[in-house]
């Protein structure tokens, strides 16, 4: 079987081997069974655990290798972006039994696999039998401790200098299975970091020469996100995509890596993951991808066919916020409809900004048109100015919009207005999604309104009984209440109180026994509601 050669690494002799010894693996097209949390990225990528604490996910080939035949597997990984609190890797498991998912943490998903098995880890997390830097092991039978028989190599850093490689990054994992010699070579970032001599088929598969591979991950109490691309020659061609004349289409690229695409001729951005492209002729595209150190090269075959299968009625547009707008594909043949808002409809109705993509495939053709929408939202210019407040003589008051063009009562354009006077203030601002309008009545009072009364007749007739200043609200606080007869002897004294207060009210008695008329001194000393503190003095006639 001849096929091209997509994959080419960029450094080192060892990995140029590696994809020569990969052109001896079977092209056979693969399924893959996913297992947890794991989910198809597309462009063979999968990502394992999303950025979340105790997860375990797992992709499987659903077909078994040959240990009697060499292999060749390479694999662009990406570990996250936390170090210290980030955990806690994958393992690339060779299994009997088949596609299982078993653990979580530090055993990545791998740990209770039933059956012999066979892994290579990448552990970001240091454990109790853990070296202290990110490194790599080759391991058995779902152990993943360190200090037991069931540890077969390793570990070793999974990279020479020792880096973190939870660095946000993409990486690669390759490992060679040459029967021959029965040795397992295991690289990271194309350099060799490890091999493994053994007659793996009987010591560790009891001679049995088909087994399942799949990949597994997990999270615990630390987390990072864990993904994976297999780059497997057998997918070199991306496929072929018919689009109607006309048309234009968003390319698949890979969902990971830094992509270029050649010819740049009909696209918007030749080095963009997934760019527009809108071909008048039949094209063959070649995208290139760096993953870590190697370059992933794929194919798409674009061929113009059938006629035209439509056009969206809006391009770039506006859209106020909570009003509808409609998209619909006009002129369109017979096809089948799929929006990026899941809706299958040839029209679908928002009411919000954003971008919005369509697909349009005719049905007596297959051939494909795509459009976007790029629609801006206008924002809603409501504010608040308040209700109706009354202020203190000397203060004032910001009235505030957030909105830069708002216009007020006296013209003036800006967010902001500062009252300093009583009187009626309006705001108004429009945009082509309305016009909104708000206004303040604002009154000024001197706030330090009080009225001590100058006498009382604490007679028990019910009426004027008790001495206590009123204050109409002005006052805030009472710091000090006090009463003195003529040579300055203390009577009657209360501290900190509310103003209502019924304590701050005096009877006319010194120590239970009451006392003569005649001029007695009242001290106050009041917090105001504007914040002013003044000591006040009055004589008060005590009358019987």
């Amino acid at each position: 079987m001849a096929f091209a050669m997509p994959y080419f690494p960029s450094t080192t002799l060892s990995s140029w081997l590696l994809f020569f010894l990969m052109l001896s693996a079977s092209a056979t097209a693969q399924n893959y069974v996913l297992l947890g949390s794991a989910i198809d990225l597309g462009g063979e990528c999968f990502q394992l655990t999303p950025d979340e604490f105790s997860q375990s996910g797992a992709v499987w080939c659903d077909q078994p290798i040959d240990l009697s035949q060499k292999f060749a597997f390479s694999i662009a990984l990406e570990l996250g972006c936390r170090d210290e609190l980030g955990a806690d890797g994958l393992a690339f498991v060779l299994a009997q039994s088949g596609p299982g998912l078993n653990g979580s943490g530090g055993s990545f998903g791998y740990s209770g696999i039933s059956g012999p098995t066979l892994a290579v880890e990448v552990d970001t997390w240091m454990n109790t039998t853990d070296p202290i830097y990110d490194h790599i092991a080759i391991i058995s039978n779902g152990d993943v401790n360190h200090d037991v028989a069931t540890n077969l190599a390793g570990p070793v850093p999974a990279r020479s200098d020792e880096a973190n490689i939870e660095d946000c990054e993409l990486h690669t994992l390759e490992l060679i299975w040459e029967p021959s010699n029965q040795s397992l070579m295991v690289y990271f970032d194309c350099e060799w970091r490890l091999t493994y001599t053994s007659d793996i088929i009987q010591a560790i598969f009891g001679g049995n020469t088909q087994v399942f591979w799949g990949i597994t991950s997990a999270t615990g109490g630390a987390r990072n996100p864990h993904t994976v691309c297999f780059l497997d020659p057998s997918k070199f061609n991306l496929g072929e995509i018919r689009l109607c004349p006309g048309g234009k289409i968003r390319l698949p690229g890979p969902p990971l890596g830094i992509s270029t695409w050649s010819p740049a001729t009909y696209l918007d951005d030749p080095n963009a993951e997934q760019p527009w492209a809108s071909p008048e002729d039949d094209i063959t595209y070649l995208v290139s991808t760096q993953m870590g150190c190697l370059l992933r090269q794929d194919t798409l075959d674009v061929v113009i066919d059938g006629t035209l299968a439509g056009q969206l009625n809006v391009t770039d547009s506006s859209v106020c916020i909570g009003n509808p707008i409609t998209l619909l594909v006009e002129e369109a043949s017979p096809a089948h409809f799929s929006w990026s808002t899941g809706d299958t409809t040839q029209a679908i109705t928002v009411h919000s900004g954003g971008a919005y993509q369509v697909t349009v495939t005719r049905s007596d053709s297959s051939c494909t048109y795509s459009a976007e929408a790029f629609l801006t939202e206008i924002p809603l210019l409501t504010f608040d100015l308040g209700t109706d407040t009354s202020l203190c003589e000397g203060q004032n008051l910001v009235l505030k919009t957030g909105i830069p063009s708002a216009i007020w009562q006296d013209n003036s354009v800006k967010d902001s207005f500062l009252v300093v006077r009583a009187g009626l203030y309006t705001a108004l601002t429009s945009n082509e999604c309305g016009i909104w309008a708000d206004q303040i009545e604002v009154t000024f009072d001197d706030c330090e309104s009080i009225y001590l009364p100058n006498a009382f007749s604490p007679n028990s007739d019910g009426r004027n009984d008790y001495y206590q200043f009123l204050h109409g609200g002005d006052v805030n606080w009472v710091k000090r209440m006090a009463v003195f007869d003529r040579w300055g002897a203390l009577l009657f004294e209360m501290l900190d109180l509310q103003p209502d207060d019924p304590q701050l009210r005096w009877d006319g008695m010194r120590n239970g026994r009451p006392l003569p008329t005649g001029v007695y001194v009242l001290m106050l000393d009041l917090v105001f509601r504007n914040g002013s503190q003044q000591l006040l003095t009055q004589d008060i006639l005590l009358v019987k």
